[in-house]
């Protein structure tokens, strides 16, 4: 199909038949040339040379495309992706054109294992159409937007809790859902309490108390007591003599003793002085 329009980022859009005759001048990078057929098989309706077969009309790209697979989302909006033979993109707007139905199918299958690290694709949130805490009560009914094909609320339901829907849809969802879908509360299991029986005890008939029969005392057993034994009387104990061993005293020297020569001290006799004449007393 010649005039099937074949659109893949980064390289702008134009006819198959245009496609088909770069690729015969050697204007394609061969690496790119490699997966072409498996891009252009169904939207350019390729057919083995010489066929007869008309070719089916492709209605493709009509269908959006996550280019990082079915329940992920790019993380890295500003990454650049970068396929041979294509102008490098980033991988917010590839994301967009997937979303925009611009990316082939065949592409798109291919997609997810090459944008996995260069765009940091991470999973989908899942979110309740309903709303938190709520869930679909008619799942058989069909829920219609304007511009989208029409699905029925347990489908819609399931896309949700897949991390299908983006996350504007949810947002706005449970205004919509909550009448057509009959959004009710989820049902809060309920737990039995236990309840503690005190146990009674049974009733005792009331007996008769025994009477009781003669009792006998025990025999009681007589002790002796022992004879109290006779005193006994010492006998008298007599000490022997004791004679003490003479004791003879060892003779005793004394030492001679030798008198120092005693050398009597000279005296010198004191000078007298006469005593003075009384003088002459004459009688009045």
């Amino acid at each position: 199909i010649p005039d099937a329009i074949f659109a893949f980022p980064g390289v702008p859009t134009q006819p198959c038949g245009d496609l088909e005759d770069s690729g015969e001048a050697g204007k394609i990078d061969s690496t790119f040339c490699e997966i072409l057929p498996d891009l252009t098989e169904t939207t350019c309706g390729c057919q083995p040379i010489g066929s007869t077969e008309a070719p089916t009309p492709s209605s493709a790209p009509v269908e959006t495309c996550s280019v990082c697979g079915e329940g992920k989302k790019v993380n890295a909006s500003d990454a650049i992706f970068a396929f041979p033979g294509s102008a490098p993109i980033s991988c917010g707007d590839l994301e967009a054109e997937g979303e925009q139905g611009l990316i082939d199918e065949d592409f798109c299958d291919i997609l997810p294992a090459i944008t996995e690290g260069v765009c940091d694709c991470q999973p989908i949130e899942g979110c309740s159409i309903c709303g938190e805490g709520k869930e679909v009560n008619d799942p058989a009914a069909i829920f219609a937007f304007p511009g989208s094909a029409p699905i029925t609320c347990g489908d819609l339901e399931d896309e949700g809790e897949q991390g299908l829907l983006d996350e504007d849809q949810c947002e706005f969802l449970p205004g919509i859902t909550e009448a057509v879908c009959d959004c009710q509360p989820m049902d809060t299991p309920v737990t039995d309490t236990p309840v503690f029986v005190v146990p009674t005890d049974a009733p005792v008939q009331p007996t008769e108390k025994p009477t009781p029969g003669p009792v006998t005392p025990p025999p009681v057993e007589i002790v002796t007591p022992a004879p109290t034994p006779a005193p006994v009387t010492p006998a008298p104990v007599t000490p022997a003599p004791v004679t003490p061993a003479p004791v003879t005293p060892a003779p005793v020297t004394p030492a001679p003793v030798t008198a120092a020569p005693v050398t009597p001290a000279p005296v010198t006799p004191a000078p007298v002085t006469p005593a003075p004449t009384p003088a002459p007393v004459t009688p009045a």
